[in-house]
């Protein structure tokens, strides 16, 4: 959807340039309904010190989705060491907020 359509985009998307940075982070979940897994991939792939995470489950954010993301995260941004390239955390059952919105609808038989 362009929100500015039909004028002209003001930050028009390009290829990052990213140069001299400390290793870069990037997190998705594979089943993410914002925003794309490939969209991460190709993020990470145009940074040179990138480093994707994937979350195999479902959500948008992931840093708490489960122990491994979490693990990964914390050790980032403690020590700035993200996780192997290709890293992947299994995907975990939804909890609190996420199980509720995640759950169907129950009907009541009487």
């Amino acid at each position: 959807m362009c929100a500015a359509w039909p004028a002209a985009v003001a930050n028009p998307q390009h290829r990052l340039d990213v140069h001299g940075a400390p290793p870069v982070l990037v997190l998705n979940s594979l089943h993410d309904p914002a925003t794309a897994h490939s969209w991460a991939r190709n993020v990470a792939r145009q940074i040179p010190c990138g480093v994707l995470l994937t979350y195999n489950g479902w959500g948008h954010g992931v840093t708490d989705r489960s122990e491994c993301t979490l693990a990964a995260v914390s050790r980032y941004l403690t020590d700035l060491r993200p996780p192997r390239p290709g890293t992947h955390c299994p995907a975990v059952p939804p909890t609190g907020r996420e199980a509720t919105a995640a759950s169907p609808a129950t009907e009541t038989v009487w």
